[in-house]
């Protein structure tokens, strides 16, 4: 009788713990999934999200461009990815181009993570839909990028 209770009392004690960590598992993916985006999302001008993603690329962009820069185009969402397809303006709203093909369009992909939103990868003075490879480098879906 002893022994039962020992091993149900371990039992109980190993479940507890599994529960726990499942807890934990579950709280760590719904952080990184904040908020749940389940389908392709359109961020706003003007949103908190749309700001802060763009705080996040300005100082590589300022970098290259080599004045300040404001950002204009479609930025997408979808689970814990986000995606920019657009232009880079100066204060003076010129378009800022870039060598070599002299051309002002930029796209950037960020990743939700539990340290918050990263940059992945960007690019400026885009020519073409290179980043289409961008779901195979980084695990990113094609939805998000508007490809089919």
């Amino acid at each position: 009788m002893k022994q039962l209770i020992i091993t149900i009392l371990l039992l109980s004690s190993l479940l507890s713990a599994s529960s726990v960590e499942d807890q934990l598992e579950k709280d760590l993916w719904n952080e990184i999934y904040n908020p749940p985006y389940t389908v392709p999302t359109e961020i706003t001008n003007g949103s908190q999200l749309r700001a802060l993603l763009f705080d996040k690329l300005r100082m590589p962009i300022v970098k290259r461009a080599k004045s300040e820069v404001k950002f204009a185009g479609t930025v997408r969402v979808y689970q814990n990815w986000a995606f920019f397809l657009g232009s880079s303006f100066d204060s003076n709203g010129k378009r800022i181009t870039y060598p070599p093909m002299q051309e002002s369009d930029i796209v950037a992909l960020w990743l939700h993570t539990v340290n918050g939103w990263v940059v992945v990868d960007y690019e400026v003075g885009i020519t073409d839909t290179f980043y289409s490879i961008w779901h195979k480098r980084y695990g990113v879906s094609r939805e998000v990028m508007g490809l089919k």
